[in-house]
């Protein structure tokens, strides 16, 4: 399949970079949405005891990958000369060794509905974006009941810039890369426009953003970057799986799928649905088409936490889809991350409130590894800011409301209360702070420390610059 993301106006001259897309797309439907199957390519699922060597012998294909996805690993194979995907499927689903047998997906071209923009910007942007107040996090810090367990979360994605200094203390050494011939998990693109579409390289930093935002929200967890996405957007829904079964034996607490597709395949179905049996919570972005069908999965398989966008003021974000598929949404206009290269920018679409959300669980699971899947949801469901009268007409289609992020961490005990920047406890940000981080400066302690990273650097004197003279009292 390949998986492209919605359109992506970037203005380059003003960027300094090439573009960030918004999500990605796919579609089991009709239209301009639908998502292409690949020719000549075939998943299999054998019956037990029986090897894809056996099958391949007697059918003429030829063994292209393999998936671990629960008890019965997966096949993509490449049918024999002269066949296509539908006649081999048709010839070996009557053999009682095949269990199922279905089609490889790609994503042909992107909707033009959805337009998103990525422009640079600057860390006080990152750091002090409209979304951390508006989810509630500037009035919540980690605190001891969340400092002793060190939560991963896996970023299923273009990969990452593992060089980027708000990223690198957190980069997990052992992600794996999914992409032919390329073992790198590194966000970099090869300068070559791939698809023909005229631009080369435009999903590069897709997963890099992706990755910031969980970092903003959870500065403690680590991140394991799986990549499945080409820097042109190219990818497969076999490809998606492979990366699901990697994240799974990664040892990954939470997974970030910020993609999707219109199709539903079984064989992802089964590998998100493995993820949440072993009690991994699964949050996936909505798409961004602005409507209600065809449904992106994995955001609609049950068990998914599935995430819509809103604006600043808790209004559906124009590009967004909805529908009762969805848990909840989050802020998904404007929303500021980490580029490549060691920059800040923001950008549009639901890849980027379902981060948000991602770090949020991320920081429960810290305060109390036992929370389910779906006790995770029912938390976040319970916590949400109700919006469905300021979004007339979408009333219950876009979850059970906003993330309150600070609501939710409370209700876990996740966090303490406190005024961001307020590194010395007395609900005001001051000289007396200020002087803190500068005697703690360079040290690993958490005093002085204000953004929980247990490192004293710039980013905390940004933090405390940015909040001076804000207080509680």
């Amino acid at each position: 399949m390949r998986v492209r993301f919605s359109i992506v106006l970037a203005l380059s001259a003003l960027a300094g970079l090439n573009p960030v897309s918004s999500a990605i797309a796919g579609a089991d439907c009709a239209g301009s949405l639908c998502d292409e199957p690949i020719a000549g390519q075939a998943v299999l699922r054998l019956e037990r005891g029986f090897t894809i060597e056996q099958i391949n012998a007697d059918y003429g294909s030829t063994l292209l990958g393999e998936a671990d996805v629960g008890s019965d690993p997966r096949y993509l194979v490449q049918v024999p000369d002269g066949q296509t995907a539908l006649q081999y499927i048709g010839i070996v689903e009557q053999d009682s060794r095949i269990k199922k047998a279905e089609q490889n997906f790609e994503v042909g071209d992107p909707d033009p509905g959805t337009q998103s923009f990525f422009f640079a910007s600057v860390l006080g942007d990152y750091w002090n974006q409209p979304s951390r107040d508006i989810l509630g996090l500037n009035t919540t810090t980690p605190d001891g009941a969340d400092a002793g367990v060190r939560i991963t979360v896996a970023i299923i994605d273009t990969g990452l810039d593992a060089t980027h200094p708000f990223l690198q203390d957190a980069v997990r050494g052992d992600g794996v890369s999914f992409i032919p011939g390329d073992a790198s998990t590194a966000d970099t693109g090869d300068g070559v426009d791939n698809d023909g579409d005229g631009v080369a390289d435009e999903l590069v930093g897709h997963g890099t953003f992706v990755a910031g935002l969980v970092r903003l929200v959870a500065p403690e967890a680590d991140l394991l970057p799986i990549r499945i996405v080409e820097s042109d957007g190219a990818s497969n829904l076999f490809r998606l799986a492979q990366g699901i079964a990697a994240a799974i034996d990664g040892g990954a607490d939470v997974i970030n799928l910020s993609l999707g597709s219109n199709i539903d395949l079984g064989v992802v179905e089964d590998a998100v649905l493995d993820a949440v049996d072993l009690g991994i919570p699964v949050i996936c972005s909505v798409g961004n088409d602005g409507l209600a069908e065809p449904i992106r999965y994995p955001a609609g398989y049950t068990g998914m936490i599935a995430v819509a966008g809103t604006d600043n003021e808790d209004r559906a974000a124009a590009f967004t889809n909805f529908g009762t598929h969805v848990s909840l949404s989050a802020p998904a206009v404007r929303v500021g991350s980490t580029i490549p290269g060691g920059g800040f920018g923001y950008a549009d679409g639901t890849s980027y409130s379902a981060p948000l959300v991602t770090g949020v669980v991320a920081r429960m699971l810290a305060a109390d590894p036992t929370l389910t899947p779906a006790q995770i949801t029912t938390i976040l469901s319970q916590t949400a800011e109700p919006i469905d009268s300021v979004n007339p007409g979408l009333e219950g289609l876009l979850g059970a409301g906003r993330l309150n992020a600070g609501a939710a961490l409370q209700a876990v005990g996740a966090t303490a209360p406190m005024l961001l920047g307020d590194v010395n406890g007395d609900e005001a940000v001051d000289f007396s702070d200020l002087n803190e981080v500068l005697a703690y400066w360079s040290q690993s302690s958490s005093q002085g420390d204000a953004n929980a990273s247990g490192f004293v650097d710039f980013r905390d004197l940004e933090c405390v610059l940015e909040q001076f003279g804000l207080s509680l009292r």
